[in-house]
């Protein structure tokens, strides 16, 4: 059974447990700055696509959680 969120900060500590029972033992970890791209775009654009590509590789792995984005830098 897997896990119906992939977002290892969303899940509760049983359903962590579960995911572990059921073979979900990769944990993917995104590092996105936190820069200015111009004043059109807000400054966490790059977290942002971390975020979004850790959960793509999670569901293309199909046994991996994702942990939250390390965001790193202010520009």
């Amino acid at each position: 059974m897997s896990p119906q969120n992939l977002l290892l900060e969303e899940l509760t500590s049983p359903e962590v447990k579960r995911a572990l029972q059921d073979g979900y033992t990769t944990i993917v970890v995104a590092v996105g700055a936190v820069e200015q791209h111009g004043p059109h775009l807000p400054l966490l654009v790059d977290a942002v696509r971390g975020d979004r590509l850790a959960l793509e590789v999670a569901r293309r792995l199909g046994d991996a959680l994702v942990a939250p984005t390390i965001r790193v830098g202010c520009s």
